[in-house]
């Protein structure tokens, strides 16, 4: 009997064992089907998820601002179509007129085009400002610039794009041109006779010094600043006697149309 209980007890513990066993089985076959599930919902998530950590965000790339550019010109008031012809080749470099400041001229550097310009001029006290420059846009030019200009005027910068290869129409107005050029000759006709009687008086006051018998430092002293003075005014009559003949010229022109 004892024997027979034995054998019961080993067969019930080996059964016990064998069902732990398969409980312990069990668990770890939940715990790894438990870990697959979690591990497709994670995967499931992420992929409905937008990756913000490695998508790459396009932002709108500025446009990098015009750049100015300054050069130095000088023109004078008979330059006008010279200054004109001056910015138009500069357009065509890409450099578009802004404004200017004296001889420096500020340009907005950009691509080439056929930009072309005209100055024109009025008097405040004879033209109505709005109008003259709304008759100028009526012909296709654009206001871009103005400045102070002589007897009480102002200068207008106007500027008008073309095709490569063609040339506008030059929307000009002859009135005020004709009257400024005329009103230049009288004032430089009086300019030039001022400059020949002190170039004179100054000749005269050389020729006095210079054959002075008593030479001393002072006459010396006055030569040379007598010298330096004639010098200067004779610089200034050749100028204005070139500019005098160049508006004549530029006057006979717009007269004979």
């Amino acid at each position: 009997m004892s024997e027979e209980k034995k054998e019961q007890s080993t067969t019930s513990e080996s059964g016990l064992d064998q069902i732990s066993s398969d409980d312990e089985n069990k668990e770890e076959l939940i715990a790894s089907d438990s870990l697959d599930k979690m591990m497709e919902e994670l995967k499931a998530d992420a992929d409905g998820k937008p990756q913000q950590a490695t998508q790459e965000i396009e932002k709108p790339v500025s446009a990098a601002p015009a750049e100015n550019v300054k050069k130095y010109k000088l023109f004078f008031v008979s330059d006008m179509d010279e200054e004109a012809e001056y910015l138009h080749s500069m357009s065509e470099k890409g450099l578009h007129f802004v404004r200017k400041n004296g001889i420096q001229y500020i340009f907005k550097k950009d691509t080439p085009k056929n930009y072309y310009y005209h100055l024109g001029y009025y008097e405040k006290d004879i033209r109505d400002p709005d109008q003259y420059v709304e008759n100028y846009k009526e012909a296709g030019w654009d206001n871009i610039y103005n400045e102070k200009g002589e007897f009480n005027g102002v200068w207008n910068y106007f500027r008008t794009e073309m095709e490569t290869g063609t040339k506008p129409e030059i929307f000009s107005d002859r009135t005020s041109r004709i009257a400024l050029y005329k009103r230049l000759l009288t004032s430089w006709r009086s300019l030039l006779t001022m400059l020949a009687i002190c170039s004179a008086f100054i000749i005269g006051l050389l020729a006095f010094l210079w054959l002075g018998v008593n030479a001393s430092s002072i006459t010396t002293l006055g030569i040379q600043v007598s010298g330096v003075i004639l010098l200067l005014i004779l610089a200034v009559f050749i100028l204005y006697l070139r500019l005098y003949h160049k508006i004549g010229r530029k006057l006979e022109e717009l007269e004979k149309h």
